[in-house]
């Protein structure tokens, strides 16, 4: 024979390798997922925020570009007198004492003038040649996307966005531009940079980077720069690339009416390395929380069962012979095992054993008699007080709902006198199958005394409740009690949902119910 204690070892020792694969799988799978979808939400979150940001910073731009656009005097500013064109300086003075975001409000005309505050071109300069001025001539009439440029003088960085000018005659007399610095936008986008990957970038529709968190990137074309479908910028949402041998997750999102595309990517490294170090802790824990109780429970649960073994065999030893003053532990061999099966048979044998089953058999009908009713094989009423008041715990406690129906045979003492106590006896009987047939294997049905009854029915709100006791009644009105007339009930139905209610209110509300339900004329529910 094999050894109990090495056999509980052998196995102990599987299942414990067992659940350290299964929990591996499962825990790094979920919590893989659960990383994934995280980081997905920062890029998409991060996104939005930037998203807004840029609009409401380059809006009022493209906003106050249109409005410009259609004064008279900008239009025709070739044409007009030198105090004239003072006007419309003073005007682009006030644009950039308005808004700090402003570093230059411009326009520069066919005839090679230039409006400008504070600037002195260099010797040479043309506007009709800078990337401004071709931006807004090749979008006309709407507002150019914006360009990334470099000050001829300062060398700074600088957004523009510019529109062409239409003069009285109908013809194209110049651009109107408005620059932005690039610094407070990549400040932005670098800003709360928790993941060192992490890039953000704002394109035009061709695929030119206008703007990104390095200013390496501007006049980049992204699109051809990564190979990426144009398919992208319709579909928008995730999307992959490759940059440096680095698999790259993005989120592209258009930007409003602005036409740009905001692009937020990271190196996927990023969420499965981290990802999968922590996997490998919890893991790693787990297995050494495994081991530890495996082995800990093997030697535990062998000695305790071989104990139990043992005592089990003195026990029965010690009631056939008598001794049961003398019952004590003492260790135990596996080997053993057919000493006891041996012991049982004795002991079945036995006549002490053989009261003890006739003993357990009487208990069992007097347990049966205590909660349940002798003619309707129903609960009786003690039984459902014990349930009502777990239903009100487990409605304080959970906010569970449930209902009571109470209801009772109409006209009863009337069947009683007319056919005689023998016909009424079987109309109860009839009504405990009924009501069986009718309720869910959760409901508790009991006879509350005389002919009235009573079904508490948990998980359930009043709508429910009421469907119940309108099939009772149908059921009622249907079934053939074997008697010339038809026996039909009065149907009370309450939902208990107010936990200061006490069984004794609540038990008084639906025998309120029930009452109505006999006095407007029986045979119905009332609710």
């Amino acid at each position: 024979m094999k050894s109990l204690k090495e056999e509980i070892f052998r196995r102990t020792v599987f299942i414990t390798v067992l659940m350290i694969l299964l929990f591996g799988f499962f825990i790094s799978t979920i919590f893989y997922r659960t990383q994934t979808e995280n980081i997905n939400n920062f890029i998409k979150t991060k996104n939005s925020e930037l998203e807004y940001f840029i609009k409401s910073y380059f809006i009022k731009m493209y906003n106050a570009i249109e409005y410009l656009s259609q004064i008279r005097e900008i239009r025709n500013a070739p044409f007009l007198k030198e105090k004239e064109r003072q006007k419309v300086l003073e005007l682009f003075k006030i644009f950039e004492k308005i808004d700090q975001d402003i570093n230059y409000i411009y326009a520069g005309y066919n005839n090679g003038l230039l409006l400008i505050n504070n600037y002195t071109p260099p010797p040479g300069f043309n506007p009709v040649i800078r990337p401004w001025y071709k931006a807004a001539l090749k979008s006309f009439p709407n507002i150019s996307q914006g360009i990334p440029y470099q000050e001829i003088k300062t060398k700074e960085w600088l957004v523009s966005i510019s529109k062409a000018l239409v003069d009285d005659k109908g013809k194209i007399s110049g651009v109107v531009s408005i620059d932005t610095s690039m610094e407070k936008v990549i400040k932005k986008l670098n800003e709360n940079k928790n993941i060192t990957s992490l890039k953000n970038i704002i394109m035009k529709d061709d695929g030119t980077i206008i703007v990104a968190n390095n200013k390496l990137y501007l006049g980049e074309n992204f699109i051809k720069k990564y190979n990426i479908s144009k398919n992208v910028l319709k579909k928008q949402g995730f999307f992959t690339y490759a940059e440096n041998n680095h698999k790259k997750i993005g989120y592209i999102n258009k930007v409003g009416k602005l036409n740009w595309y905001l692009i937020t990517s990271i190196n996927e490294y990023d969420i499965w390395y981290p990802t999968l170090l922590k996997t490998f802790i919890i893991i790693f824990i787990i297995s050494l929380l495994s081991i530890f109780i495996g082995f800990f429970y093997s030697g535990f649960f062998s000695k305790e069962i071989l104990n139990a073994l043992h005592n089990l065999q003195y026990n029965l030893y010690a009631i056939i012979e008598g001794k049961t003053n003398k019952l004590k532990k003492t260790n135990y061999s596996y080997i053993e095992f057919a000493d006891i099966a041996q012991n049982i048979e004795s002991l079945t044998n036995n006549a002490l054993y053989e009261k003890n089953k006739e003993l357990t058999k009487l208990n069992q009908i007097l347990l049966k008699m205590a909660i349940k009713d002798n003619l309707t094989e129903l609960y009786n009423r003690n039984k459902l007080f014990e349930e009502i008041k777990k239903e009100i715990l487990n409605f304080k406690r959970y906010k569970d709902p449930f209902c009571l129906i109470m209801f009772d045979i109409d006209h009863f003492k009337h069947i009683n006198d007319t056919y005689g106590h023998d016909i009424g006896d079987k109309v109860l009987k009839e009504t405990g199958k009924i009501i069986k047939n009718i309720i869910r294997s959760t409901d508790i049905a009991a006879r509350w005394g005389g002919e009235e009854f009573m079904i508490l029915c948990p998980h359930t709100s009043l709508k429910n409740g009421i469907t119940l006791a309108k099939r009772l009644k149908e059921s009622f009105e249907n079934h053939d009690f074997g008697i010339d007339s038809k026996v039909t009930i009065s149907i009370g139905i309450i939902e208990y949902e107010n936990e200061k209610d006490t069984m004794k209110n609540i038990l008084k509300k639906v025998d309120k119910k029930l009452y109505q339900a006999k006095k407007e004329g029986r045979n119905r529910y009332i609710y």
